[in-house]
């Protein structure tokens, strides 16, 4: 049997005569065929009836209260209502005592419940979100509800009070924003109009308090008490929160996993942490993670979860079926870290609350083999040149094969024995399919492994994932990749001399892979070529490869200096020669130097004199000739005299010495770079005599002025004195002897010192030669 019930209601009796009759057709259909048919017979009165019954309001709300910022409010209101067909308005508004904004926000206006004489055609309230927000709700600074037209009370008219039974009860949610001064009083007006005329008005304060003591859940509950694991599998999990009823909560958890009875040894990777289904009555929910790890552990095992939750509540529903939030974090279980047997605890904690999740490692996974992955090396840099001081930026992208495992994943660099170390290095780039399995620690730097210089610089880096994967997420190819920005520079352990061709080389190693994926940049490390002594620098061969023969000389110039005290003598180049694999530029001036670099000459030019380069050196000794020198004695001090400096000096002989004199043939053309004309040789000593002969000695200087026979025999030329000074050069004697040669006879000069007084101390420093 089927019962029907039905309501009539009269909307209007404007042109209804009184006592007239109206009907109300009944139809049953089966199939589209009518099968019952009835008319129910209505008698209008149209007279309007004095209400026999007055409405009466209450709240238990206090009039004056507090509410700690960024919390919420109900304000529940009792409005018993007799008349008949009430045209009900509800405002709430928010102020402050001069009127201005308020941070006081009405979020919601709703009937929460009716008594019995009343029938709620549909869900009557007023909720407005916009703006509600994780961390704040923007709200309103008013709102209002309308009741339905056809709200009638069917007992208006009969005798009696006022009772629950003419109940409707209405509630209005308060937020105090994260804006609301503290000790600020904001207003709160609630309006009941009833056919346009106010029937009641009342108006509460509330003020702003700070909250005080720690946010956190109502409850921690698990969905599994002992769960089982596979080695090498990412697996994931839920944690059930019950939320505090209503506001904008910010609270944290903590996540940690060790293996138990493991002396604090961790082998689940917890790589992320994400908020799953939520109840009706939160409007909002964010997450952040911070991931570290124990002392004794090495993989990511902790995570820090921030939480920020705005939840509206309700009274319609219990707080257990709405303000609620799962929390879904994912693990995998580190091949070389774990085993099968081993069981690890994964312990959720919030405040005094905690919850502790037992796995099992059962099994292990299969990983996917002869895997083809790629490597690149590329940079931006306008040049592939590096020199001393200066660092290097390039980029290593990893492509991987889509959907497979490779399992644990090795990256090395730079790899080999190398002249390269690492200023800093981060990984930039994680593709979407890569990173389910991607520790975000990996970012920091803080799990690898790597050596570490007295510079700070770093080398023999290794970046380790235990569990490499791509999960196919995504069709994009960069989603399949990985990128490293690393800036190298030259070891400063290693000495590298002139320009040679080095390589930057990583290395990826994995079980899953075909064969090691090894991929290497070409640099050319440019650098000071250090001597092995002080040596004429005469050129410089370089090779042919990219080579602008033309261009170079005018860029690219040549600095050098005799040691690392001293500045660099700067000289520019001139084409000299060339054969088909090298061009040879000579100097526009002469170089003796133990350190030469091959330089730019124009701020900005980056790469033309980035080449490959060989110095041209000749022998300074080979210049010299000394008569009577035993085992090259005297020879072999013989840079001393022509290093620039007045600070080193060649003890001169004397009788009984070997040799007893200094009698010596100089090269002037190979060592001043002199030809063909006459000049004027400078010496500088302590304790010398400018005269030819004096006191003793003997100090001359000629030249040869007819072919020499053997190395110090033939006809001779004296040079004469053309000046002598003492001060300003204190302790030091400089002598100056012209040299009035001509042609050939300029090529070489003879000095000859010699003295007959045995206890003299006397020395020669320095020695040089210009034209005249």
């Amino acid at each position: 049997m089927v019962a029907i019930e039905t309501e009539v209601y009269v909307q209007s009796v404007d042109n209804v005569t009184d006592g007239s009759l109206h009907a109300v057709k009944i139809q049953v259909l089966i199939g589209g065929i009518v099968v019952w048919n009835k008319d129910i017979m209505y008698t209008i009165n149209t007279t309007i009836l004095v209400p026999i019954k007055t409405p009466e309001i209450f709240t238990s709300f206090p009039a004056a209260s507090d509410l700690d910022r960024g919390s919420m409010t109900r304000m529940s209101v009792d409005l018993w209502m007799p008349l008949a067909n009430p045209d009900i308005v509800i405002e709430a508004r928010s102020h402050t005592a001069d009127d201005s904004g308020s941070a006081l926000r009405v979020v919601r206006l709703s009937v929460t419940q009716v008594g019995e004489n009343y029938q709620l055609p549909a869900v009557v309230e007023r909720l407005k979100i916009d703006g509600a927000g994780c961390y704040d709700v923007i709200g309103n600074a008013s709102l209002s509800l309308v009741f339905p037209t056809h709200f009638a009370n069917k007992e208006a008219f009969v005798p009696g009070p006022t009772s629950l039974k003419d109940l409707i009860q209405f509630e209005t949610l308060l937020y105090m924003g994260l804006d609301s001064e503290v000790g600020t009083t904001y207003l709160l007006d609630l309006v009941i109009y009833v056919d346009g005329a106010i029937l009641w008005n009342s108006s509460f304060s509330l003020t702003s308090t700070e909250p005080t003591g720690l946010q956190v859940p109502t409850s921690i509950g698990k969905q599994i008490s002992v769960g089982q694991l596979t080695l090498g599998h990412v697996f994931s999990t839920d944690v059930n929160l019950t939320l505090p009823d209503m506001g904008v909560f910010k609270f944290s958890l903590s996540l940690t996993s060790l293996v138990v009875e493991g002396q604090g040894r961790a082998g689940l990777i917890l790589l992320s942490a994400a908020i799953g289904e939520t109840g009706s009555s939160v409007v909002c929910s964010s997450l952040t993670v911070s991931s570290n790890r124990t002392e004794s552990s090495k993989l990511q095992n902790e995570a820090d979860v921030f939480l920020s939750v705005t939840n509206y509540g309700s009274t319609n529903v219990s707080v257990e079926n709405i303000s609620w939030l799962v929390l879904r974090f994912t693990a995998v279980a580190a091949p070389g870290y774990t085993d099968i047997g081993d069981v690890h605890t994964i312990e959720v904690t919030s405040g005094a609350l905690s919850v502790a999740y037992v796995f099992n490692v059962t099994g292990t996974a299969t990983f996917d083999q002869k895997l083809v992955y790629t490597a690149d090396i590329y940079h931006f840099n306008t040049g592939t040149c590096l020199s001393e001081n200066q660092t290097f930026e390039l980029f290593v992208n990893i492509t991987t094969e889509r959907s497979k495992t490779p399992g644990p994943l090795y990256v090395h660099f730079p790899f080999g024995d190398t002249v390269f170390s690492v200023n800093e290095y981060k990984i930039i780039h994680v593709g979407e399919n890569l990173r389910p399995c991607f520790q975000s620690m990996q970012l920091d730097g803080s799990l690898d492994q790597y050596l570490a210089y007295s510079d700070g610089s770093l080398g023999n880096i290794t970046l380790e994932f235990p569990v490499f994967c791509n999960q196919g997420l995504s069709t994009d190819a960069g989603d399949d990749q990985m990128t490293i920005r690393v800036v190298a520079r030259i070891r400063n352990d290693i000495r590298t001399e002139g320009s040679s061709l080095n390589s930057f080389t990583v290395v990826v190693r994995s079980i899953g892979l075909f064969s090691d994926v090894t991929s290497s940049l070409g640099l050319i490390v440019k650098s000071m070529t250090i001597l092995p002594k002080i040596d004429f620098v005469t050129g410089v061969e370089i090779s042919k490869n990219s080579l602008n023969i033309i261009l170079l000389p005018l860029v690219c110039h040549i600095k050098c200096r005799t040691d690392n005290e001293q500045s660099f003598f700067t000289t520019s180049l001139k084409y000299e020669r060339e054969n088909d694999t090298h061009v040879a530029y000579a100097f526009e001036s002469r170089c003796m130097a133990s350190v030469v670099v091959l330089e730019d000459s124009i701020p900005g030019n980056t790469s033309s004199c980035c080449v490959m380069h060989q110095f041209i050196t000749s022998n300074v000794g080979d210049n010299f000739m000394i008569f009577n020198d035993v085992n090259d004695t005297l020879r072999s001090q013989i840079l001393l005299v022509v290093d620039g400096s007045n600070d080193t000096c060649l003890d001169l002989p004397v009788l009984g010495q070997i040799p007893p004199i200094l009698w010596m043939r100089m090269n002037i053309s190979g060592i001043w770079g002199l030809f063909s004309s006459s000049f004027r040789l400078h010496i500088i000593g302590k304790n010398i005599n400018c005269d030819n002969q004096n006191d003793g000695s003997v100090f001359k200087v000629f030249y040869p002025s007819s072919i020499l026979y053997g190395d110090f025999g033939g006809d001779v030329t004296y040079c004469f004195l053309s000046d002598k000074s003492v001060a300003p050069l204190k302790p030091f004697t400089r002598c100056s002897f012209q040299c009035p040669c001509v042609g050939p006879q300029c090529l070489e000069a003879f000095l000859y010192i010699a003295s007959n007084n045995i206890s003299k101390n006397w020395k020669l420093c320095e020695l040089f030669v210009e034209t005249v």
